[in-house]
């Protein structure tokens, strides 16, 4: 038995709970394993059935996932909530001695700040270089991304192509080439 099962050993069915009742879980600093322990404890002495070992494993698999998704389903709206009101109502600005502003920026304003600070050809701040080719990082992320998928195509390319060239020219094709080309020069 475990620490969470009711002293009186022997339930009785004059204890038995309405059908259409409901319970509300409470945890406090109960790990996940416990609830699930104590859940099945319970299910195991209400239904007083002699249940296989595989039985037991699918059942408390069952369990397991539901209270999983029933903290998920709690953690889920109240995280949310939090996370909407302090997002709605965002944050205030501190001085370099941590002393509050008063002045109240957002999520939103901070991004736009990030992404229009000027930067130099590496993506560092201006106070980092002492590079003249100076430019927005929103302008450095667009360049990067389109630098990066040119060269992906014109790898892809100049693969393909000397795929090609390789299959259409064989070996004894190449050294008649090559002694043409050595021919044409003057080189022996």
């Amino acid at each position: 038995m475990s620490d969470f099962d009711d002293d009186d050993a022997d339930y009785e069915e004059t204890n038995a709970v309405a059908p259409n009742a409901t319970y509300e879980l409470t945890i406090k600093g109960l790990p996940h394993e416990a609830i699930v322990e104590a859940v099945y404890q319970q299910l195991a002495r209400r239904t007083e059935a002699k249940l296989t070992q595989e039985q037991n494993a699918k059942i408390s698999s069952t369990i397991a996932q539901c209270v999983d998704a029933a903290v998920a389903r709690v953690v889920e709206t109240r995280l949310e909530a939090e996370i909407n009101k302090l997002l709605d109502q965002g944050w205030e600005e501190h001085d370099s001695w941590g002393r509050r502003t008063g002045k109240k920026f957002t999520l939103a304003d901070r991004v736009t700040e990030h992404l229009q600070a000027m930067v130099d050809s590496h993506g560092r701040g201006t106070g980092e270089s002492y590079s003249g080719d100076r430019k927005q990082r929103i302008q450095w992320f667009i360049q990067r991304a389109v630098e990066g998928v040119f060269d992906r195509e014109t790898k892809a390319l100049l693969d393909e192509f000397r795929t090609k060239v390789r299959d259409q020219f064989s070996a004894d094709m190449a050294a008649k080439v090559a002694a043409m080309m050595k021919e044409a020069i003057g080189l022996r």
